[in-house]
């Protein structure tokens, strides 16, 4: 791990807010040492402490992982209370192999054919099978999501209810403005 700056006295606590600050927007540190103790950048609790240093609300509180490509990129949470088909979709992708480390494209129209792709198409139409009958307002559910390079026909696809479709992409969505998501941006995904 990196750190981002030492510090054993008060006198150049100027220079370490400037560090600090562009280490934590930028995502090229770890962790902060002042005196013994260390404050991790994922930690909450420094991530509050950021946001009164610099007054601004889009620092990030967001977990950072590890890809495998080595990125540190922030962690998309899955709301197993708000969403269980949705988190039990991406489970099962997982299991079938799909990727937790995932690539934003920030494309509308490669997205959508991405849906298409993993939905809509004779091939998504067979791996869902019919609408279930139990489930209000049936909706297509693809991990990875269309709104990666992951995404599309290899998709893992499931029937979930409407709601919780919209609520994840709600979710997802706002997590992808958070964290100032842009083309290639990774993230990784915990189901």
């Amino acid at each position: 791990m990196k750190a981002i700056f030492r510090i054993q006295s008060g006198k150049n606590y100027f220079i370490f807010l400037v560090f600090l600050a562009v280490g934590c927007r930028s995502r090229q540190y770890d962790y902060v040492r002042i005196g013994k103790e260390d404050f991790y950048i994922t930690d909450t609790g420094f991530k509050n402490f950021m946001k009164s240093i610099l007054n601004e609300e889009d620092v990030t509180s967001d977990p950072m992982v590890k890809c495998p490509n080595g990125q540190m990129c922030p962690q998309w949470q899955c709301n197993k209370t708000e969403t269980p088909y949705v988190c039990q979709n991406i489970q099962n992708g997982i299991k079938a192999g799909k990727p937790t480390c995932l690539t934003y494209m920030k494309n509308k129209k490669k997205t959508h054919k991405n849906r298409k792709h993993s939905c809509k198409s004779p091939a998504g139409k067979k791996k869902l099978g019919p609408k279930p009958k139990n489930m209000s307002d049936p909706s297509c559910d693809e991990y990875p999501f269309a709104s990666t390079k992951e995404g599309g026909q290899r998709a893992h696809v499931m029937w979930v209810p409407l709601q919780q479709n919209s609520d994840q992409g709600i979710s997802l969505s706002s997590f992808y403005q958070r964290n100032k998501l842009d083309k290639n941006g990774c993230f990784a995904v915990s189901p």
